[in-house]
């Protein structure tokens, strides 16, 4: 039985998954602070620590500035507009779990769904859909947005996410213009698990050529480790029929340009150009197109963790590890994250060292390649609502080879 005795740092009251159906925003264990309708007036109401629960909806976008909390979606939650996560401290986390966040498209600029920027503090992204917006300015060669940009982040970790950029359409006559990225970081360390990026398609009947199809995945400078991931660049777009245009370029399934990056079975598929003769074919993108990086395969299959985010006490929570058949599987687990590539693991590491293991396996992987966990979680009598839990794999094969799982973060509600 699994029993907690660090409490949050605050007085909190009980949250039921039932009282969470009410439609809106909360701040956990703050009933006092009532029911938001924004998440953004949720965001300016709450304090350091504080986890938000928004009910299924639709939702303005937000702006989290240097504050460390937790947006997490219960139901369907949508939302509409452009979700910045901005200078946060070295000490402070924020995370966006189960978001389905669509960019507008816009007549100038670009408009991505998610954008990271001047993060020292580590940023998680779990459960979420992210979709870029289409570029209709017709004056311009700018591209459409991105699932999600990150400019100067130090820690940014995201799992199970799908990240696609925009498109911008039919664009008769017009100046061509380039699908989003899936995801596009510069000068930032980005961690992906279990995610599937894809590029925008490029503008279609655009003039002097198709729009190109964007990057799955772009990275410049500093880095990025990816398991599991699917990453697929985006088509080309087709020419103006009047005249003699060319084809739009396909993108890449991932670019590196004077950083690194750390594959684990990924599949990484290039772009198609566009077809639409006879008119000058565009070309190909590539799968991995790399300048002045350095880039690092792993052998071997990727590990997963897959639970559900929200979870009550007096229950018994199932966690499911796939992998390869004879894994040895540790399960570790604490209430803050960190974010701490270790040199003899495959993977990113969110649980901080040092590691309190047992000399014996919570159980191995069988013939199946998945595993079952079930964790009876006691009746919590502490102080607080509610607290998240942060949890990882530990898979050790055959050969001594160590894996990390996909990490997961999971709401545990005092009932």
């Amino acid at each position: 039985m699994f029993r907690f005795t660090r409490a949050a740092t605050r007085t909190l009251t009980v949250l039921s998954l039932a009282a969470a159906a009410n439609a809106g925003v909360t701040v956990l264990g703050n009933p006092g602070l009532g029911t938001f309708t924004t998440i953004q007036s949720a965001v300016d109401a709450a304090s350091h620590g504080d986890v938000l629960i928004a009910t299924s909806g639709s939702y303005a976008s937000f702006t989290i500035d240097d504050k460390a909390l937790t947006v997490i979606g219960h139901g369907v939650v949508n939302v509409a507009g452009t979700c910045t996560v901005k200078n946060l401290a070295t000490n402070h986390r924020a995370a966006l779990i189960g978001l389905r966040i669509t960019a507008p498209n816009v007549s100038s600029g670009t408009s991505s769904a998610l954008v990271l920027q001047n993060d020292l503090g580590i940023v998680g992204v779990q459960d979420c859909t992210l979709k870029g917006g289409g570029n209709h300015d017709i004056s311009s060669g700018a591209p459409s947005g991105n699932g999600a940009t990150a400019t100067n982040c130090q820690r940014v970790m995201i799992a199970a996410s799908t990240l696609t950029g925009g498109s911008t359409g039919y664009s008769p006559g017009e100046w061509p213009r380039g699908g989003g990225c899936g995801l596009e970081a510069a000068s930032s360390a980005v961690a992906l698990y279990d995610c599937t990026l894809t590029g925008g398609l490029g503008s279609q009947e655009t003039s002097p050529s198709g729009g190109e199809g964007g990057d799955a995945c772009r990275v410049t400078g500093w880095g990025v480790f990816a398991s599991g991931c699917t990453l697929t660049g985006g088509w080309g777009g087709s020419g103006d029929y009047i005249g003699t245009t060319t084809q739009g370029d396909g993108g890449d399934g991932l670019q590196v340009t004077s950083g690194q990056a750390k594959l684990l079975d990924c599949t990484l598929v290039a772009g198609k150009h566009a077809t639409f003769p006879p008119f000058i074919v565009g070309v190909d993108g590539q799968p991995l197109n790399a300048t002045s990086a350095i880039v690092k395969q792993y052998a071997g299959a990727k590990r997963t963790l897959a639970a559900m985010p929200i979870v009550n006490d007096k229950s018994v929570f199932s966690l499911t590890v796939t992998g390869t058949p004879g894994d040895r599987v540790w399960l570790l687990q604490d209430l803050q994250p960190t974010y701490l590539p270790i040199g003899p693991f495959i993977g990113v590491a969110t649980i901080a060292l040092p590691w309190k293991l047992l000399l014996q396996p919570a159980n191995v992987i069988g013939p199946s390649g998945s595993l079952t966990i079930n964790l009876p979680i006691s009746d919590y009598t502490g102080p607080s609502a509610g607290w998240m839990w942060h949890l990882q794999g530990l898979c050790i094969d055959a050969s001594g080879k160590r894996y990390l799982t996909t990490p997961r973060a999971v709401l545990v509600l005092d009932t």
